[in-house]
């Protein structure tokens, strides 16, 4: 999994009309659903009780949709989004969009702070990779 680039929208953009981060991310080999990585969910919903409110869908609306189908760009989203829940700023928009390349996500998740929500997507990275390995959660 590699962040190819983080970028701050810093007003209205493509995506929504508040601020957000845009985050090109190359998930690779990884190309199947995250039900497919043994404990992987479970790993997550136990580090981050938050994460069963699901994730914020098209016009802020809060979704429900099963883990299932996701991709591991999803799981990124959704947890940069229990991330900033947690520090006191949910995020009213977040969006996973598949690009041409089938390895290649966009994922825009709204910020009120631009450092919370760089961190929040750092530590998203370092949590789902302890997951993905069954390492335990990073300090």
């Amino acid at each position: 999994m590699d962040f190819r680039k983080i970028r701050a929208l810093r007003g209205p953009n493509l995506w929504t009309k508040c601020t957000a981060l845009e985050a090109v991310v190359d998930i690779g080999e990884m190309k199947f659903p995250v039900r497919e990585i043994p404990g992987f969910e479970a790993r997550l919903r136990e580090w981050l009780p938050g994460l069963h409110q699901g994730a914020a869908g098209p016009a802020g609306h809060k979704t429900e949709a099963a883990w299932g189908s996701l991709t591991l760009a999803h799981a990124i989203e959704r947890v940069v989004a229990a991330l900033l829940a947690q520090a006191g700023s949910p995020p009213a928009f977040s969006r996973t969009m598949a690009t041409a390349e089938t390895s290649l996500f966009v994922v825009i998740v709204e910020y009120r702070e631009e450092e919370v929500g760089r961190s929040a997507f750092d530590a998203a990275r370092a949590l789902i990779e302890a997951a993905i390995h069954d390492r335990p959660v990073p300090s």
